[in-house]
């Protein structure tokens, strides 16, 4: 998608669509029309999108020199919001015990004697907690008390938003916590234009005389330079776990350590699943860690995720048959049996008696041959279940006529026949022979339901003149 800014509007190009106009997303805010716009950014969901312009700032020789207004749209609403600032940016980053990423938005504000950058939350998602807001400030270095912001691009590994002057500074902040990372001079000329680079998940920019730059976080490196430049462990600790960044060990085993010492073990149990590289997934570690939990109660949704992805990662699904048979209670949930069935499908077969789902369990039956056990659980459950998996979006699970055969084994005639009518709805010319079936079986056992099928024409590829015959003797 390409962004066209006019005088008067903001339109978005489809760039797969070449024979598509642009197509208009909102006007300029009246305040804005002076000024001159010096980027724009969208969220992937083009939901939000702000545009930013600066001008002078002639009227209030006291004020910064430089005034910034940037238009907030939110295309649910239809509705734009101005805010002064000289710059801003949208990102998503994963909290812990969150179900679902936080949107941000983050802008910067400059005034003759302030800096602040601020990260707020967009799009609230319940029942996550809200995301605490930060307003920080950012320092400019002596020589440079005129500098402003031109650019904000912003790393979605790491969590880090990238600032960079017009006198060719950058400074690269953490979202989470709002806490500067770096600082440091990386251009003579003004860098006029720049992007995320995905490829190193930084900034790669363009200054005034030509020169291509990009600037990126030594991986390897960062958090030892956070821990001893900066002196800032709860930092380190955060962008490590966030980014799964080496240099960390240490910092991982003493707060589980602490944690569990002090009988924190649900929170020790979060670090030690979050751990990178599997440092604390040992079969100790997790083994002890689930038997006290287990001892204090259940297992609650995402504490039994946790706990069962590394040991399945680690091939010891002993060890997870263990607390299931210990029967400890734990809240064993369909994202579980997810997991489970990619690991092991005799495993998930055994969970289904205590988590019921039946397009899950009816594949896993049939995945693992256990062909007969399809029809005990259609008995308990209900027919409209295997129908279910049969008429599955995502395509047939099964064979239908493997399941006929099935039930004609054991004389089911009421749940076949309630299961072929759905099966065969859409009445396909390769599905013949399951018709015949349909009608032939109703014929001999229940003529009045062929009678039906046949009076409301609902089928038409089965073999006419055999049926005929068939209704004669009937």
């Amino acid at each position: 998608m390409i962004g066209l800014v006019t005088e008067t509007a903001i339109y978005h190009w489809t760039v797969s669509d070449t024979m598509s106009p642009p197509q208009k997303i909102f006007d300029h805010h009246p305040m804005l029309a002076s000024a001159q716009t010096i980027n724009y950014h969208v969220t992937l969901d083009e939901k939000w999108l702000v545009l930013i312009g600066i001008l002078g700032n002639s009227t209030n020789p006291s004020a910064f020199k430089v005034k910034g207004s940037m238009q907030l749209y939110s295309h649910d609403h239809g509705i734009s919001q101005l805010i002064a600032g000289h710059m801003a940016s949208f990102a998503k980053i994963k909290q812990d015990s969150h179900q679902k990423p936080t949107k941000l938005f983050t802008f910067m504000v400059q005034t003759a004697t302030s800096a602040k950058l601020h990260i707020i939350e967009i799009d609230h998602a319940t029942p996550d907690p809200p995301f605490v807001k930060k307003a920080v400030n950012v320092h400019f270095p002596p020589e440079a008390t005129n500098d402003f912001l031109v650019a904000m691009e912003v790393s979605k590994k790491h969590g880090i938003v990238y600032l960079v002057t017009k006198y060719g500074f950058i400074h690269l902040y953490d979202l989470k916590t709002g806490a500067c990372v770096y600082m440091n001079h990386i251009s003579g000329k003004t860098i006029f234009v720049t992007a995320e680079h995905k490829a190193t998940n930084s900034i790669i920019g363009i200054n005034k005389k030509g020169q291509v730059l990009s600037v990126n976080m030594d991986e390897q490196t960062i958090i030892p330079y956070i821990l001893t430049m900066l002196n800032n462990t709860e930092l380190a600790f955060k962008l490590a776990s966030h980014a799964i960044l080496p240099g960390a060990n240490d910092l991982y085993v003493k707060q589980y350590q602490q944690l569990f010492q002090s009988g924190q073990y649900r929170e020790a149990a979060k670090i030690a699943a979050n751990s990178p590289w599997g440092i604390l997934h040992t079969v100790q570690v997790l083994s002890h860690l689930s038997s006290i939990l287990l001892e204090k109660g259940e297992l609650n949704h995402l504490e039994s995720i946790k706990l069962a992805c590394p040991v399945l990662q680690q091939g010891r699904k002993q060890l997870l048959e263990k607390w299931l048979k210990e029967n400890k209670g734990c809240c064993f949930f369909e994202e579980l049996r997810d997991i489970i069935h990619l690991h092991d499908m005799m495993l998930a077969v055994y969970l289904q008696a205590s988590i019921p789902i039946p397009n899950m369990d009816i594949a896993c039956f049939a995945e693992t041959s256990q062909i007969n056990k399809i029809v005990l659980y259609s008995k308990k459950n209900g027919t409209e279940f295997v129908t279910q998996v049969i008429n599955d979006k995502g395509g047939s699970m099964m064979d239908i006529e493997q399941v006929v055969d099935i039930f004609m084994s054991q004389s089911i005639i009421q749940p076949a026949t309630s299961f072929l009518l759905d099966a065969l709805k859409d009445n396909k010319l390769e599905q013949g022979l399951l018709q015949m079936c349909l009608l032939k079986m109703n014929l001999v056992h229940a003529p009045q339901v062929a009678d039906a099928i046949l009076g409301n024409e609902i089928f038409t590829h089965y073999d006419q003149p055999r049926i005929a015959n068939l209704c004669k003797k009937a």
